[in-house]
Parts: structure tokens; sequence; C-alpha cells
């Protein structure tokens, strides 16, 4: 056998190597300075299924040139990354520009609340001491808006603040009603803890059941005697302690109840800002306070909803007393005492609240004005029941995807009797209310009532007012 000459040897070497790295950078693509798309797992998986079905069976696909490069991984160039840049800016715009000409902004995150009333009366000619008259009429509106100044996501201790103008039943001036704010002295996230909040401002005076219970959970059109003879239903501006014991909680219905509620209130006494009072006239601090016991009970409990209470208020009240023909202020002691027990619960529930009032009065006797005080009280008693499915929390807490609320009904019977002076037990006035509310909306409700009134002068039982009215109240 002829030797290979070494020279041939080396040189068939070098040509092989060079034909081998040929073919590799033909299988490779050449580094480009654009970045590139990096499929995930399960989309290599897809895709390699589906390649294979693409290749015939010589390895190449039908109508290419034996190409190895994939579609999903070709590079992206810097015009590609230019276009789509540009798209997220002009969605930007459009978002924004309809954000700044549909969107109320507000500095601090704000909840905008309102609710209002219109009704329709008639009575047999008087007008009754309900204050129900003929004709149409608008009645309590409000707009209102509450939100947070500072969060506590650690502790709960929060900053809350409430600004609200509504008118009353007598006249459409929207003027100022709740305006305060509100801090969490404790830590209020462990529902398991108590609760103690501070608030000052402008707020309803919480005294009874009736004085502080809202509109849209009242059910008459119109309320208890004694909350405006006795000027409880009105806000006051002043410091309000709040605050709770021992609460017990069921999880299962978001359901929580303390044992104890407690009330303490520093007012001026005056009434609200609407009156004129920016200022504390008399110079003097009013002082109110009031005590709940609750049944400490989960939801299911028949006792669930019971409760008792007890409060106090008591204050100084300026009064011209005249002597020898000259008006004279003087002050005297203005005092009242309530008393209430309530069992909200479904079907049955009913309310019952005892209030007493001590006022100064001015009594002449011979041109010379002597300062006396005159007792007044009063008994209101409310049986109700109730019937549909949005009295139960479990239908109420539902997801819902439309407009869909479930309606309820609540008939109740309510007896009204306020004696202006006690020292004449014959001189009373009585009111009897029969009515009807449908709840057919979450925030919507129709209220039918019946008042008949009678008073009585020494016993004698002047002609009775009869009185019905219908009334639509909304809010959102």
């Amino acid at each position: 056998m002829n030797k290979i000459n070494p020279v041939i040897l080396v040189l068939g070497s070098l040509v092989f190597s060079n034909a081998n790295l040929q073919a590799a950078e033909t299988k490779i693509p050449a580094p480009h300075s654009a970045v590139t798309i990096q499929a995930t797992d399960e989309e290599n998986k897809v895709e390699n299924q589906s390649d294979q079905n693409l290749f015939d069976s010589t390895g190449s696909t039908p109508g290419s040139n034996n190409s190895t490069t994939s579609v999903d991984t070709a590079p992206v160039t810097h015009a590609d990354l230019e276009g789509v840049q540009t798209q997220i800016n002009i969605l930007q715009e459009q978002w924004q520009r309809k954000l700044d000409k549909g969107t109320v902004l507000s500095t601090r995150n704000a909840n905008l609340s309102g609710s209002f009333t219109v009704n329709y009366g008639f009575n047999n000619g008087n007008i009754t001491s309900a204050g129900v008259n003929d004709g149409f009429k608008a009645g309590i509106t409000s707009l209102g808006f509450k939100g947070n100044l500072h969060r506590d996501y650690e502790a709960g201790k929060n900053i809350d603040y409430a600004f609200t103008i509504g008118s009353d039943k007598t006249t459409f001036n929207l003027l100022p009603s709740d305006l305060y704010l509100s801090y969490q002295i404790l830590p209020s996230l462990d529902p398991e803890k108590p609760l103690l909040n501070v608030t000052v401002g402008q707020q309803k005076k919480p005294f009874g059941l009736e004085a502080t219970t809202s509109d849209d959970k009242k059910p008459t059109v119109t309320v208890a005697q004694f909350a405006s003879t006795m000027k409880l239903n009105e806000r006051d501006l002043g410091l309000l302690i709040h605050g709770d014991l021992f609460p017990v909680n069921d999880y299962g219905f978001k359901y929580r109840v303390p044992l104890i509620e407690y009330n303490f209130m520093v007012l001026n006494g005056n009434g609200p800002i609407g009156s004129g009072n920016l200022t504390n006239a008399d110079n003097s601090e009013d002082l109110l306070g009031r005590f709940v016991l609750n049944a400490p009970v989960e939801y299911n409990n028949p006792l669930r909803g019971l409760s008792v209470g007890t409060s106090f208020y008591h204050g100084r009240k300026t009064t011209s007393i005249t002597n020898n023909n000259v008006a004279v202020a003087s002050k005297g002691d203005r005092n009242r005492f309530g008393a209430d027990i309530a069992y909200v619960n479904t079907p049955i529930g009913f309310t019952y609240e005892y209030a007493q009032a001590k006022d100064p009065v001015a009594v002449t006797v011979n041109k010379i004005s002597v300062l006396n005080s005159t007792k007044s009280d009063s008994q209101t008693f409310t049986l109700f029941y109730n019937f549909g499915e949005q009295f139960v929390k479990g239908f109420v807490q539902q997801d819902r995807y439309d407009d869909w609320w479930p309606t309820s009904y609540q008939p109740f019977f309510r007896i009204d009797r306020l004696t202006p002076d006690t020292s004449l037990r014959s001189t009373h006035t009585d009111v009897y209310t029969l009515g009807f509310n449908w709840f057919f909306a979450e925030t919507t409700k129709l209220q039918i009532n019946y008042n008949r009134t009678l008073s009585y002068v020494n016993n004698n039982k002047s002609s009775p007012d009869n009185a019905f009215v219908a009334q639509f109240q909304f809010g959102f």
C-alpha cells in the first residue's frame, strides 16, 4: 500500500473543518442588536407539535426554502418597539382625557351620598299636630360627602370626615347638617377588641332612639312629638366620645354586637349652624350622656336585636324675665331624661321610649317675673312586622350582577302621647299611626301612613284630626 503524504492529510483536515463551520453558521442566526422574544415552555411544546405536523417526509415545509428560523423567535426590531410605545401613549392619553372629563376628583378619597323625599298628604281640613298638610310636599333633602383624611394600615387609627348639607321638613334651604371630624383612638382593625373614637363638629345628639335613628331607618313619615318639642332631633356643635366594650362576633354573618355602648358629649346647646349659631351665645356648655346594654348573642339567636338604653341631658337656657317693666336675661336649668327598650328582629319587633323634660319658664306676678320650671313627658310605642328577603342578612350579602334587590314589607302601628305639663295630666295629645312600608329597592321605599290625632284639654276631647300621607324616599 502506498503511503499517504502528510501534507495532503493536513490540507484535507482543514477543508473538512471549514465545511462544518459553514454548516453551523447556516443553522444559528447571526447576532442582532435588537431584543429577541423568548417563548415559554408551553408555547414551545405547542410550536414543536405544529412544526412536526407541517413537515413533509423530506423534513422540509411545503413552499419553504428549508430555513430553520421560527417566526415566534424572530428578533424584534427597534421599529416594532417604537410602534408599541406609540400605541401605549395613545391609549394613555385617551384614558386620561376620559378621566378628566367624566370623573370628579378629590384631594382625599370621598364617598358621595344623598337622599330625597316627596310625599302627598290629605287631612280633614285641619293642620294636625303631626304636620300633615294637603297637597304635594318635598320632604327632607340631603347631599353628603364622607371620606378619610388619614388611614392607619397597621392599627386602624383613622381620621375621617363628614360634610352634609340638607333641608328640614319646613323649608328647602340647604344648610350644613353633619360637619365633623372623627378619630379612632383605639385600634379598629380587630373586631374582637373594643372601639373608642372622638368626633368634633356639628352632629346628632345621642339621645334615645327616635333622635339618633337616621331618616331612612324610621318607619313613620313624621317624627315622634317629643323629638321636636324637646329639640332632641336637632344637630348641635360639640365634642362626642363614643365607645363600646365586650364585643361578640359572629363571623359567619359578619355580625358584631358589643355588650355595652357609651356616649359622652359636650355641646353648645344652641342648635345647628343653620339657625345662626356660629358661636356659643349663652357662654355655657351642655352635657349629654347615653348608655346602652345589648344582648351579647350571635346572629341566629332569638334575642338578637334586644337592647336597653338610658339617656340624660343637662344644660342651661337663657330666659327673659321682666322686673318693673325692665327685661332681664336669666338662666335656668334645662334637663332631659330618657329610657328606652328595643327589640329589632325578624319578623316581629318593637320599640318603646320614654322622655321627660324640664325647661325654665318666666311667670309674672304683680309685674314681677319669677323664673320657674315646667316638666313635660312623652311615651312612644311602635310595633312592626317584617317579612321579605331584604330583612334576611344572607340574601342581602349575596353577590349580584344587576340591579336586582330583594323586596320586603313592613306594616306597623305606633302610639305617641305628649303631655306638655305633667302637673296637668288631663291635658295631652295622642297620635295613632297605622302604616305600611314597601322596600322595593336597595335605597328606595314607599311609605303609607294614616294618622289620627286626638287632643285632650282637662279630659275634654276635641274633634279628631285624620290625615293620610304617602311618601317616596330614595337615596344614592
